[in-house]
């Protein structure tokens, strides 16, 4: 009798192990919660950056337009720890800037040590970013010429801004040695620069960033631009799309009346390869077929055009983006087509 309880409990246990397998095989992927739905894990830039506003549109869009495609929008240090721990698989999409990567698919620069990250994607741009360097509206500094002995906010060493920032001063012929370089966040440069201990503050952002908005409200701002000349100078031994000439509006903050031109970086969505085809998919329609949405949600995202988004490759296109594309007709330029 013993024996035959033990040969019902050994047969019982074999079916469980075996129902379980079963379920594991077909169940859903390891990205997904056991609701069914599938998250996403996104590096949007720092929390206070347009680029993370932008993503936390993109991502109520598509949980309200989709069924179950869930997106956390977690902050990072900038593009190039975005990029990173996309690299690591710490998220699954990234805020990147087309200097960033280029750099990442390369392996050069702050990615020299992870090497040429060939899975890299494109899933679209979402605006192009000036590069701001911010002076109190009564200084005497002008120009970039100005900046030698100054004390000069940089960003992270082997960030996006930080590497702009050495471009710039390598075309005005500056050496790093000649300024006060001080590695701080945008945040912690409105910090120093409020009690008096920044002379410049350099940052890519987009127009009306919180912070800055919040700056120009109590301190006169001006900022410095960069003429065409010299950004021709800057990008003759960078790859295509690497910089762009941009331009910050005018009266994207208070008292800056007048537009300002400067370099700038196309910012942008990238993801591995990898990434389901499906959920690129799906993301991608809803919200490009419901974008008047996200619209309200921030000024930048109305100002986006497809256009705009499609219009230049830093890297291959992720093929779901691609599909979407086609299917509804939209034109893209192919990734090394010599047009970015």
């Amino acid at each position: 009798m013993k024996n035959n309880i033990i040969l019902v409990f050994i047969i019982v246990l074999i079916m469980v192990l075996a129902a379980c397998n079963d379920n594991s095989s077909n169940g859903i992927e390891a990205n997904s919660s056991g609701s069914g739905s599938t998250n996403l894990a996104v590096g949007g830039s720092t929390s206070g950056s347009v680029a993370f506003a932008y993503s936390i549109a993109i991502g109520n869009l598509t949980g309200s337009e989709t069924d179950g495609i869930n997106m956390q929008i977690q902050e990072t240090a900038g593009t190039v720890d975005g990029v990173r721990q996309l690299i690591d698989g710490g998220v699954d999409i990234a805020v990147s800037a087309s200097g960033t990567t280029i750099d990442a698919l390369n392996g050069v620069g702050p990615f020299e040590a992870t090497g040429e990250y060939e899975d890299l994607r494109l899933l679209w741009n979402l605006y192009p970013s000036p590069f701001n360097m911010v002076v109190a509206e009564n200084s005497e500094i002008d120009t970039p010429e100005d900046f030698v002995g100054k004390s000069i906010g940089a960003g992270a060493p082997g960030s996006g801004s930080y590497i702009m920032l050495v471009d710039v001063l390598e075309a005005y012929g500056i050496d790093v040695s000649d300024v006060d370089l001080q590695a701080l966040t945008p945040e912690e440069q409105d910090t120093a620069f409020r009690d008096g201990h920044l002379d410049i503050m350099t940052f890519q952002a987009g127009p009306q960033t919180a912070w800055l908005t919040d700056l120009a409200r109590t301190r006169d701002l001006k900022w410095i631009q960069i003429p065409e000349e010299k950004f021709e100078e800057m990008i003759a031994s960078q790859p295509a799309g690497y910089y762009v000439y941009s331009e910050l509006p005018a009266n994207s903050y208070e008292g800056q009346s007048e537009p300002v031109k400067t370099v700038g970086a196309n910012i942008e969505w990238v993801a591995n390869s990898e990434l389901d085809e499906d959920t690129v998919y799906e993301f991608t329609k809803a919200f490009w077929e419901n974008k008047e949405k996200a619209d309200e949600m921030h000024t930048i995202i109305a100002q986006s055009s497809i256009e705009d988004a499609f219009g230049s490759a830093s890297t291959e296109w992720h093929p779901a983006v691609i599909r979407y594309l086609e299917e509804v007709g939209i034109e893209f330029t192919e990734f090394g087509s010599g047009s970015d």
